[in-house]
């Protein structure tokens, strides 16, 4: 009988925090106002299976700092072949944001992690979940950037940076019902394991992506700007976070544009030009030319170019 007419007998489950649970267990918020985990796929209302209570790594009752807001779970395995069940669980408000991972099937806390809301955000697209309860999935698109093939440099809301599939517009939603893929948010962390968003620098953008192929099709973007004294080649993972800076001049940059068959430098071509023929091309018609470049760069290339 509901002796308190909040609509569930007994102390049952008032919340469910993981719309696609992909393990065996699932995160709730019961009527007595506690968190737990059970058995996945249970709905509004339910009573609880075999509920596992989350505990800090000293095994006492933990306290989220924040109320939970979302939930993914995932099964892993470890080098043993022993399977276990893991959810994340995210919490907090404005920029402050946590996501903290558990042991499911122990209640044990694994780790905690501050998280931008850029992240957040992002990894809603991922999972095609509400992470932060806003009532949306993903981030929303103020800018294009730039392109590359089937690619676009894309800047969001929150502030960061995002490589994804080309065709979305300005002020739609980065999330699977806008054609979505996995949207690779670009970040940088320092030494002490500090993450922030890769800021943008420029307001002009060259951007060249490797696929890695089927079937995942995890890419590597690289982004291109000038400063004003030298040309800039930024290097990411496939995760998004800052590799490598590499200064370029021009000449560096044009090979760039040749290797991947794109205007980088924003002059409306793609690669260097000939400036001027320094090999007598009747004397070596069998041999390579020597020319003098418009970044001027001295090359080796076919015999019959012409300057331009």
């Amino acid at each position: 009988m509901d002796f308190n007419n909040d609509g569930i007998t007994g102390n049952g489950i008032v919340r469910t925090y993981d719309a696609n649970p992909s393990g065996n267990r699932g995160f709730y918020k019961t009527a007595s106002n506690e968190f737990i985990f059970d058995q996945s796929g249970m709905g509004l209302g339910s009573n609880t299976q075999i509920p596992v209570y989350p505990v800090d790594s000293r095994g006492r009752k933990y306290n989220f700092k924040y109320e939970p807001t979302g939930a993914t779970s995932i099964q892993v395995m470890d080098e043993n072949g022993v399977s276990s069940n893991e959810i994340n669980i995210y919490s907090g408000s404005g920029l402050s944001w946590l996501k903290e991972t558990f042991n499911a099937d122990t209640g044990k806390l694994i780790k905690s992690s501050n998280y931008l809301v850029s992240e957040i955000l992002n990894e809603e697209t991922w999972v095609n979940s509400d992470l932060n309860n806003d009532g949306f999935i993903g981030d929303i698109i103020s800018d294009k950037v730039a392109s590359y093939n089937n690619k676009e440099l894309y800047e969001v809301y929150s502030g960061g940076l995002v490589v994804e599939n080309s065709g979305m517009n300005a002020g739609g939603y980065l999330n699977p019902s806008n054609s979505a893929n996995n949207p690779i948010l670009l970040k940088k962390i320092d030494s002490k394991g500090n993450v922030s968003l890769f800021q943008k620098q420029s307001d002009s953008y060259g951007l060249t992506f490797l696929d890695s192929g089927p079937p995942y099709h995890l890419g590597t973007p690289t982004l291109y700007w000038n400063d004003g004294k030298s040309w800039n080649k930024e290097i990411f993972g496939a995760t998004g976070f800052h590799e490598e800076q590499i200064k370029l001049n021009l000449s560096q940059l044009l090979i760039e544009e040749d290797r991947y068959n794109v205007d980088l430098s924003g002059d409306g071509e793609v690669g260097d030009r000939i400036a001027q023929t320094l090999s007598n091309q009747n004397k070596v018609s069998h041999a390579s030319g020597l020319y003098k470049t418009v970044s001027g760069a001295y090359v080796f290339d076919a015999n019959n170019l012409d300057n331009g």
